[in-house]
């Protein structure tokens, strides 16, 4: 992998802590940086926040490139992960492997943020088979004190500085014995440097994370019909290929293993077991998308179909609440694939459907911010801006 040291604005750490306390905190402080609208003028305010939060020290610019640390540490154990820049010339040659499709609308989104913006408030997530070296590395650099250390939600994250020449010559070593790195989050905002790319050298902020200590989580799927769906219908198709039972005391259900859904419609709560004749090498969510999605609903491209809502795991009570407002919705909840899983998928170039897999850690916005080379010249030759 070709990856290098950068420059990173970093906050002063008891005012981070104060912007990330809270729901609305957080929101706010998002905000600032995040343009409501991909237009010139919302691109303008948000870069004029950022120097205004620079002028203040909230952020500091490090003057000497460095490759940073990372770890979330919760009550069940840490993650640990390397923080660097990414030539967006491994995607072109293959050496950064994806497994998801990703939305249109989303990419065209990105797009406009990337080009008119650039600041890039968190990193993409890619993991990687576990290699010694660079586990050796890593416990190395974290036995001493982190630069920025978060508090939130009963977790922490701390982020650690490498400076020294050596150190990060042996980092870069060790990347380059890394033949692949698997995108586990970040698809979109990938593909979109990765378009860029075939016009300028584009590099990417990334956080590597070894497979052995991410956490993949599932993305559960909302159908919301245009009209009225029959009960009985629905559940006469479906037999076809599952076992179906209604769940105990009508509990929201999440399936306890693979080949086995919950679904909900009209309020009563489902368990659906794949027959033995119908299990394949299919994935869960590849045969929810193939086998029923597409030819009992209709929804055939899930990338633009807007009868089609996911919610990720750690939005459960978000789809619940979708749920009691949208009557005739019918909603699958899926069991998780592990990291090996999606690796497999990756190295055999099996596509998976759009919000398959909902991957931690998950890096606080503005934990560290870096700014686009290319909008930061456009932003300093502003006399406006100065």
């Amino acid at each position: 992998m070709k990856i290098k040291a950068f420059n990173a604005l970093h906050p002063e750490p008891a005012w981070y802590n104060s912007m990330m306390s809270g729901t609305a905190e957080r929101k706010h402080f998002r905000q600032t940086l995040e343009p409501a609208q991909n237009n010139s003028v919302s691109f303008e305010a948000c870069k004029i926040n950022l120097e205004v939060l620079k002028n203040l020290g909230r952020y500091r610019q490090e003057e000497v490139p460095g490759i940073y640390i990372y770890e979330k540490e919760t009550a069940y154990g840490s993650q640990f992960g390397v923080w660097v820049q990414t030539s967006l010339e491994d995607m072109i040659s293959g050496n950064i492997v994806t497994h998801e499709r990703t939305l249109e609308e989303r990419e065209d989104r990105l797009k406009a943020y990337r080009k008119g913006l650039g600041i890039e408030g968190s990193p993409i997530l890619l993991t990687y088979r576990k290699h010694s070296t660079m586990t050796q590395l890593i416990e190395k650099v974290a036995a001493f004190p982190p630069i920025v250390t978060l508090v939130q939600d009963r977790c922490s994250h701390k982020v650690w500085k490498i400076r020294s020449q050596e150190t990060i010559q042996e980092f870069t070593s060790a990347f380059q014995h890394i033949k692949h790195a698997y995108v586990a989050d970040g698809h979109h905002r990938l593909a979109v440097a990765a378009a860029e790319h075939q016009f300028s050298p584009q590099w990417i902020s990334t956080l590597y994370v070894s497979s052995g200590q991410i956490s993949c989580r599932e993305f559960h799927r909302m159908v919301c019909p245009e009209l009225p769906l029959e009960t009985n219908l629905l559940l006469e198709k479906l037999s076809k290929q599952f076992y179906i039972s209604e769940v105990p005391n009508n509990a929201a259900y999440k399936p306890s293993r693979s080949h086995r859904f919950g679904m909900q419609h009209k309020g009563i709560w489902y368990q659906l077991d794949l027959k033995p004749e119908y299990i394949n090498e299919l994935l869960d969510v590849q045969f929810l998308q193939e086998m029923v999605l597409s030819p009992l609903f209709g929804i055939h491209d899930p990338t633009t179909d807007q009868r089609l809502r996911n919610f990720p795991a750690n939005k459960w009570e978000e789809l619940l609440d979708v749920q009691q407002q949208e009557s005739e919705s019918v909603t699958f909840t899926l069991f998780p694939m592990s990291a090996e899983a999606l690796i497999q998928q990756a190295d055999k170039q099996n596509d998976l459907p759009p919000k398959s897999t909902y991957i931690e850690p998950k890096v606080p916005f503005g934990l560290l911010l870096y700014q686009n080379e290319m909008t930061e010249k456009i932003h300093s030759s502003n006399p406006a801006l100065q």
